[in-house]
């Protein structure tokens, strides 16, 4: 096997601030960050974290609409648990982030997917309706979504919460990418915000400190009152000394300029990227992201499987991507564009020199009966 690995798999940048840095070493010497802190997280955190949302949607939000989490995957987890019973079915964007799978599984219910990626003329509220059963009790959406980095319209969003709300659904909306969006620059999402909607938010993609763990659940009172119980049951309280880095990283007001920083970096990468794999268009096929930070491809050569492939890959270049049946889409590799500037050149040197070695296949786009037919 080539070495170093590069890897090209894991949702991880490279671009990490040295405002970051110096903050840590400061918050290191104070002494109550060794400590639990509120189970609920930070109370001045979950004030500015509310006072930044009250601008962003229509709502105005108290430091009692918000859980600090210990990352976004923990509040996914948290808001399924505290909406499902066994049995429950969980409509699941298609195709899905694995740990959605997982954890829905986990609560013995049962997720259902739906097409969210296809088509251009998708009409996803369409998608959802044809899915939806007397058991379905919740709905998840990510927006950019992970893997395809397919952005939900503002408009999308409002007209699927509206329909959840007259139907008794809970609406968790994974908005980890928000601030990662490279095309559509105007759509700010959507800004309605309704009572049954758990919004789900992360600090880890926005500044690349995936390692501080800290998410957070924005909800109606009630929503975030039923939820801590078993937050503080499950972890006690998210990471403090975590939870102070970026409370300090939003109080000197440095938090917006280092997320454009990481969009930037980002957005470099995957243009990098991108011409990569516009010369090898006869293996690849993909659309650019919009969003997020990674690169959806459909494998378009016969005589493999997408895992068969990244093995091949692995072994042969020394380069890690994900199989997209991770995602339950066999067919197809998913590319992050973390990494550094460096590293993606050195890791598309070793693929164009070995990709005639490497067996593709075409398992073709799964059409909506296929989908049925897992969910």
């Amino acid at each position: 096997m080539i070495s170093p690995i590069i890897s090209l798999s894991m949702g991880i940048t490279n671009c990490i601030s040295s405002e970051i840095k110096e903050i840590a070493k400061e918050c290191s010497e104070i002494n109550s960050c060794y400590q639990y802190s509120d189970p609920r997280g930070i109370s001045l955190l979950r004030e500015l974290i509310a006072k930044e949302l009250s601008g962003k949607y229509l709502y105005s939000f108290t430091k009692e609409n918000i859980l600090i989490t210990t990352g976004a995957i923990s509040a996914v987890y948290l808001s399924l648990l505290n909406s499902l019973n066994i049995d429950d079915e969980v409509l699941v964007p298609w195709p899905a982030y694995f740990s959605y799978v997982k954890q829905i599984e986990l609560i013995r219910a049962k997720p259902v997917f739906f097409n969210c990626f296809q088509k251009n003329d998708l009409d996803i509220l369409e998608e959802i309706k044809q899915r939806i059963s007397l058991k379905t009790k919740a709905i998840i959406l990510c927006t950019p979504n992970n893997p395809t980095g397919k952005i939900i319209s503002a408009s999308d969003i409002s007209k699927i919460a509206s329909f959840c709300k007259n139907n008794n659904i809970v609406l968790i909306v994974d908005e980890t990418y928000s601030n990662l969006i490279y095309q559509n620059n105007d759509n700010d999402n959507f800004k309605q915000f309704f009572e049954n909607i758990i919004l789900v938010k992360s600090f880890s993609k926005d500044l690349g400190v995936s390692g501080l763990r800290v998410g957070y659940i924005c909800a109606e009172k009630n929503i975030v009152n039923k939820i801590a119980p078993t937050a503080e049951t499950l972890a006690i309280c998210p990471p403090t000394l975590s939870q102070e880095i970026l409370l300090k990283t939003l109080q000197k007001g440095i938090f917006n300029s280092l997320v454009d920083s990481q969009r930037n970096y980002l957005s470099e990468n995957l243009n990098l990227i991108c011409s990569y794999l516009d010369e090898l268009r006869g293996y690849f096929d993909y659309d650019k992201p919009e969003g997020g930070m990674f690169i959806f491809a459909k494998l378009v050569r016969n005589d493999g499987d997408d895992q068969k492939f990244c093995q091949d890959l692995l072994e042969t270049t020394g380069v890690l991507i994900s199989p997209g049946s991770k995602f339950s889409a066999p067919g197809y590799v998913r590319f992050s564009f973390g990494a550094k500037k460096e590293e993606i050149q050195e890791a598309f040197k070793r693929i164009q020199q070995n990709i005639y070695k490497l067996k593709t296949v075409n398992l073709g786009i799964q059409n909506e009966n296929t989908i049925s037919k897992r969910s």
